[in-house]
């Protein structure tokens, strides 16, 4: 063939290809809870049927949370399950509130400080008569010493789990199994916590505890699988009763109480500040957890 009529052929390719991408109908995105209405929507949007309002509502559970704010949709699942080392009390505090309510849109609480305290404020207000009926004779100081015991329960369960796994897997022989079984025993003996010990941290040390109660509990008629399920069923078990308690404490607002004026910034100046960069530390933790954004075309109405 010519080589003019090649180079004809692609260029005619091409021009139709940009013709189609020119005419691709683009999906509005809602940026914090409203439609964007920019012009700058040259570039196709690619059709995704999970970016839809009804796909998101479908997650809003303390265990399947997504949240969303200027078209992207995040998965807040992964920092609710997360154990997060020196993180802000804003960051906890906004975690917490998104867990234990049923708010997915972000911009409620970005919009300003005050909008944010007032998004809390309503909640709690809401849900107090609720709150104090579930309490019972508890006080908030009981439910969040409750509270803690739960967490670290679970986060000795996350660290059992691989250990259990290990002595559970199905290619493992029954005396190789029984020998594991006894080295642990042996090894829990020695409870010393520290660098040159048996065990490093005592969750290191507690969790394998957990181990052995969990062994001695297995049926001798039950499967292994069976055994594994059993775990992971009373883990979700532990992590519902966490869920329901952490919804009887009221939710707190921005904390700006450690925020004082700078050299050239009021006391206002200097809260915005901060404001403006726990939104920003929060969205780049959202990002980084979620693995990616979930929807990357942006949501749809």
């Amino acid at each position: 063939m010519n080589k003019n009529i090649k180079i004809c052929i692609c260029i005619t390719l091409m021009l139709i290809l940009l013709i189609i991408l020119y005419k691709s109908p683009i999906k509005k995105r809602i940026y914090g809870g409203e439609e964007d209405e920019s012009e700058s929507e040259n570039i196709p949007v690619l059709d995704n049927i999970d970016c839809t309002m009804e796909q998101i509502k479908k997650h809003n559970t303390p265990n399947d949370k997504w949240v969303y704010n200027n078209g992207k949709i995040y998965d807040l699942t992964p920092i609710i399950e997360a154990d997060i080392i020196n993180s802000d009390n804003n960051i906890d505090n906004t975690i917490n509130f998104l867990k234990t309510s049923d708010e997915q849109d972000l911009s409620k609480l970005f919009k300003s400080i005050e909008s944010y305290n007032d998004t809390i404020v309503n909640y709690n207000i809401k849900t107090r008569a609720q709150k104090n009926n579930l309490k019972g004779d508890k006080d908030d100081f009981t439910i969040k010493n409750e509270i803690d015991e739960i967490k670290y329960k679970i986060k000795l369960y996350n660290f059992a789990k691989p250990k259990l796994s290990k002595i559970y897997i199905p290619t493992i022989s029954k005396s190789d199994r029984n020998a594991m079984i006894k080295k642990l025993k042996d090894t829990l003996k020695n409870e010393t916590i520290d660098e040159d010990g048996p065990w490093k941290t005592q969750e290191d040390f507690d969790s394998s505890k957990l181990v052995l109660e969990w062994i001695n509990k297995k049926k001798p008629e039950q499967s292994d699988l069976e055994f594994l399920n059993d775990y992971n069923i009373e883990e979700d078990k532990i992590k519902k009763n966490l869920a329901e308690l952490e919804t009887l404490i009221d939710n707190v607002g921005f904390d700006v109480t450690n925020i004082e004026a700078g050299e050239n910034t009021t006391l206002i100046q200097e809260q915005n500040r901060v404001f403006d960069k726990f939104k920003f530390v929060l969205i780049k933790t959202l990002e980084q957890f979620s693995k990616g954004i979930i929807c990357p075309s942006g949501l749809k109405i």
